[in-house]
This record gives structure tokens, sequence and C-alpha cells, in this order.
């Protein structure tokens, strides 16, 4: 039995500039400085200079402990840096700083997910959810989480909601298909890949998932004519795809 292969992509999601509160124990020059330095960190981290971005950070943190968002960016900018543990640490202060923020839940959630806590993930979406119900990325992440712990229904219904927030993302689109393929929902699954295939023609994992659903549901010439259409060939996805092709093997899915 062959399985289809999920691409488990998590979406960053930048917290550009937190809403400024003024504190009376703190002078309007700090405020400003703290809050200078943070927008200054928001441009490094978008450029990926992200050590230069920690040492912006880490100043506004001491002008102002209180100010979430130097704690929310600067655990966005060790999550980029793959050090997940100082992420964590970082985020949860802002998170407990700033708890009705739908970023920074949705921030916290991508930490906890690289760290393989699902369960804690999924709880994090969800309050980013709750918080904004038309935050279409807290939505998709919480639909990544659900993957990660084989719920594919419920990660079915969370990539359902994000399409109907954002129906034109390739990657909520793409994922969409793949939950569609696992529960055997064939052209619809088809139907959505396409719809990622044509938005990102580059993208060959998605061309080469979109051979092994037509593999699923019998259309083997349409199979060969998509990885026909794949150039990478010499990939190990592109390997698998072309042995099931070859072997004429009847492909499915895990229930």
């Amino acid at each position: 039995m062959y399985t289809l292969s999920i691409l488990k992509l998590v979406i960053f999601a930048f917290i550009f500039l937190f809403p400024c509160v003024a504190y009376s124990q703190t002078s309007a020059a700090v405020q400003f400085e703290a809050e200078d330095l943070n927008r200054q960190a928001n441009r490094q981290i978008k450029n990926g200079e992200l050590l230069r971005a920690i040492e912006k950070l880490e100043r506004a943190i001491r002008l102002r402990p209180q100010y979430a968002a130097p704690y929310l960016n600067i655990g966005t900018a060790y999550l980029m840096k793959g050090d997940f543990k100082a992420a964590k640490s970082f985020m949860t202060k802002g998170v407990e700083l700033a708890p009705g923020f739908h970023e920074g839940q949705n921030q916290m959630g991508v930490v906890f997910i690289k760290l393989g806590q699902y369960d804690d993930a999924v709880a994090c979406f969800r309050k980013a959810a709750e918080i904004k119900p038309d935050y279409a990325l807290a939505h998709y992440n919480l639909g990544i989480a659900y993957t990660y712990l084989d719920k594919f229904k419920n990660a079915m219904a969370a990539f359902e909601r994000a399409k109907a927030l954002d129906p034109e993302n390739p990657d909520v689109r793409f994922q969409l298909g793949v939950m569609y393929a696992k529960r055997s929902r064939f052209a619809e699954a088809i139907a959505e890949v396409k719809y990622a295939v044509n938005a990102r023609p580059e993208d060959e994992t998605g061309r080469l998932t979109l051979c092994q659903i037509y593999l699923m549901s019998n259309k083997r010439e349409a199979a060969i004519e998509m990885y026909n259409s794949v150039k990478s060939s010499d990939s190990g996805f592109a390997r698998k795809v072309l042995d099931l092709i070859s072997q004429r093997s009847v492909v499915t899915v895990s229930p």
C-alpha cells in the first residue's frame, strides 16, 4: 500500500509592529526608543539579518520589559535561526504579555510544531482563530498541526475554512487537495492540487503529488503526462513516482 506524500509546510507570519501601549512608569523617550528598535529589528528580520535584529530586540527588552512586541519578534528571529528552545522561551513571555494578540498565538503554535509538540500547537492555532476568526493563516496552520497528528478529518475542515477565507492561496489549495485524496475524494483532490500547480508551475513537488493522485484514481495516462512535465526527475520523490507508474501498482491511501 502506498500512501500519499504530504508536504508539511508551515508559513511564517512575521510580527512587524505590535500596537504600542504607553506605561506610566516609562518615560516617553524610553518608549519611543524601544519602539524604534523594534521597528528597525523588524526590517532586519525581513532582510535575514537575524543577529543584528536580536541585538536590537534585546536592547528594547531591557528598556521596556513589559513591551510584548520585542519578545515576539526575537522569538521569530530565533525560530528562523533554528533555535527553537530560545524561540519558545521568548515567545512564551510575549504571549503572556499579550494573550489577545492573534499573531503571537500563531507564532507560538509554529514554535510548538518545530518542537514536535503538536497538541500544544493545535491549542495555539485554535486560540488565534478564536481571537480573529477571519485569520486564514491560523486555520491553515491548524490544518498542518492536525496533519502531524494524523487527524485528517480535522485537518480537512481546517483547510476548508482557510480556503473560504483565502481562496487564492496555493498552499491552502494544495494541502486541501492532499486531504481530499486521503479521504478518496479524488475529483476534488485533483481540482485543488491542479489549482496549486497552475498557480506555481515551477513547484515540481505539486506536479509529482498530482501524479500520485492520478494514479490513486486510476488515471495512469494523466499521471504519465504530468510526470513528463517534471524536470528534476532525479529527485527521490520523482523516482518514487516513476516506480509507481512503472509497476502499474494500484495506489491507495491510508484510512
